[in-house]
């Protein structure tokens, strides 16, 4: 079983979850929500060798935590994997609709810069959006789908991406 989408620093006992990860032969992707907790989740499972961590700015804190986005730079040419990024149009994160788009594009931009990386996106009432905008810096290899059930796509495996999506 492969697991990529798992907050293992928001869990209680993250220890325990990584035993019981190892225990059970499970591939995990760590996501995280800001480049800042980067650090402290891959720390957690640097000795699990099926886990592996990604880079993240969460887009409901995209408008508070942006000023990360130079430590998300200087991270990611010594990270594979990226998420949780995305965006997030449920009416509570509506006001900053323009934030979460800003720190998205900059995220993409970075990324295709630097030759592509695996993704997990975060869309919730945003599938159009983020789809789109994935698809102005690079085609995607293939995708869970979207709120529409949109078919997977195939293309660069550079652009690989995996869409959680929500209502």
């Amino acid at each position: 079983m492969i697991d990529f989408h798992c907050h293992l620093d928001l869990y209680p006992d993250p220890a325990g979850v990584i035993d019981d990860c190892r225990r059970r032969g499970l591939y995990v992707l760590c996501v995280t929500t800001t480049p800042t907790a980067w650090k402290g989740t891959s720390a957690l499972a640097e000795h699990a060798p099926r886990i592996r961590t990604a880079l993240g700015l969460h887009p409901q804190l995209a408008h508070e935590r942006r000023g990360e986005l130079p430590l998300f730079d200087e991270l990611l040419p010594q990270i594979h994997y990226v998420g949780e990024v995305g965006l997030d149009g449920a009416p509570e994160s509506r006001p900053h609709w323009h934030a979460q788009v800003a720190v998205f594009e900059h995220i993409l931009a970075t990324c295709s810069a630097a030759g592509g990386r695996i993704m997990s996106l975060h869309s919730r009432r945003a599938s159009d959006a983020v789809l789109a905008g994935k698809s102005k810096t690079s085609p995607c290899q293939w995708s869970a789908g979207n709120d529409a059930g949109a078919a997977p796509s195939s293309a660069s495996p550079s652009a690989s991406f995996f869409l959680e999506t929500g209502k």
